[in-house]
């Protein structure tokens, strides 16, 4: 079933146990990754004989990938103020990613990226973005 983006909320924390939403989030993108090497030897491919498979193997190794949210700058907010101060200390975040306000997924990472701008005639915007340094777990 699909469901509205509008219904997505991102939980933070510090320790892993005192969690606050992100306010004023307008966009996510979740990208993970998994590095791919190829486990592909002579004796598979058989080179020369006539009777080979020309496909390559491959083994899932290492994943890692990025968390990048953005919209509207809220100043007192213990969620935008949470993400801030781990940007500020490279220490790690925890981000519950609940793309339906309830169920998703929970990384653990740092903040590599942190962002404001602002327009004359628009809001003030933020942007983060976390770096995985954990697999991916599902969350209720």
């Amino acid at each position: 079933m699909t469901k509205p983006g509008k219904d997505a909320k991102f939980l933070v924390s510090a320790n892993d146990s005192d969690w606050y939403e992100v306010d004023g989030i307008k966009e996510y993108t979740c990208d993970p990754d998994v590095m791919l090497h190829d486990s592909t030897d002579f004796v598979s491919a058989s080179l020369g004989s006539g009777d080979y498979d020309e496909t390559k193997t491959f083994v899932a190794g290492l994943s890692d990938g990025t968390l990048t949210f953005s919209g509207d700058y809220e100043d007192e907010t213990n969620g935008q103020g949470t993400v801030r101060v781990l940007f500020s200390s490279g220490a790690a975040i925890y981000v519950k990613a609940l793309h339906d306000g309830t169920n998703g997924k929970k990384i653990t990472g740092i903040v590599s990226d942190y962002k404001v701008s602002g327009k004359a005639d628009d809001l003030t915007k933020f942007s983060a973005t976390v770096a995985f340094n954990s697999a991916i777990a599902d969350t209720p």
